[in-house]
């Protein structure tokens, strides 16, 4: 009987470790519609997000004072309440809470960039005949321009079944039938909200409203006095993984299914593809 218990948790202990992969609908397929040539610049993203705190915990190693031998621990004169602490004179591991302001993953200086670099890609693959690139190359585009600027802002997990999941895993440890609650993973989506406007002018009159901010890694454009199509939006990214994944494969599939998604937008606003209703307004 043991060894079954044994294949249980290791059966329940590898599914908790899979990486995330998306799930959900794929974006519909928006036919051509623009005759070429069409260029499209898309402007570094912007972010219009807060900042939030965030409790994280950190495991270090305390070291004895300098000049404090093995054996001046506990029972050293004055040991209570001395500069020498509780620990003594051995190295001890402990833990340590900090509260730090955080962006959401889909709102960092890096990960903007990325994704800007990310979706003139996927929009490039889903048009081919089109010109896309960032606003770097308006110095030497010609004719007709749609510049696309993109504002990330607040994002929310709209459903979930992590807590219930990962609770049934903790208890799994000494419950086994428990960690069968846990073998489909965890499902969770997230909705990220922000706002797309589309300009369309000439090269040479974008070349010359070209300006640089010190966080972005392309130009962006003074579009002050130019007409412009603005569409809000509220992105969708369904995604499931195991409840011990790891936070790094978490947040690249977080930012593949938002380029996806955005990619699609930034195409059907481009086409002049009817956007539907509004997205609701982002929790505050």
């Amino acid at each position: 009987m043991r060894p079954r218990v044994s294949l249980l948790a290791l059966l329940g202990a590898s599914v908790a470790c899979n990486s995330a992969v998306l799930t959900g609908e794929p974006s519909p397929l928006i036919p051509p519609r623009l005759p070429p040539p069409v260029t499209v610049a898309v402007e570094p993203f912007f972010d219009s997000s807060q900042w939030k705190t965030e409790t994280q915990l950190q495991e270090v190693t305390v070291l004895p004072p300098p000049g404090m031998s093995v054996g001046m621990g506990a029972g050293y004169p004055g040991y209570y309440g001395s500069p020498y602490g509780p620990y003594g004179a051995y190295p001890t591991d402990v833990t340590v809470s900090t509260t730090v302001s955080v962006k959401s993953v889909f709102n960092r200086v890096d990960v903007l960039a990325a994704e800007q670099a990310q979706v003139i890609a996927a929009v490039a693959q889903m048009r081919p005949a089109w010109t896309v690139r960032s606003t770097g190359s308006l110095q030497t585009l010609s004719g007709p321009v749609h510049l696309v600027r993109v504002v990330v802002g607040e994002s929310t997990v709209v459903s979930s079944d992590r807590t219930y999941k990962t609770v049934a895993f903790g208890f799994g440890i000494i419950i086994w039938p428990l960690l069968l609650l846990q073998i489909g993973g965890i499902d969770e989506t997230q909705v990220v909200y922000g706002l797309m406007d589309l300009y369309t002018a000439d090269s040479s009159q974008l070349r010359s409203r070209l300006l640089r901010y010190p966080t972005q890694p392309d130009f962006a454009v003074d579009t002050r006095g130019l007409p412009t199509v603005p569409q809000p939006f509220g992105l969708e990214v369904s995604y499931n993984e195991g409840v011990a994944s790891s936070s790094q494969a978490h947040d690249a599939t977080l930012i593949k299914g938002f380029v996806q998604r955005l990619s699609v937008a930034i195409v059907a606003l481009v086409e002049g593809v009817p956007a539907g209703t509004p997205p609701s307004t982002p929790p505050r």
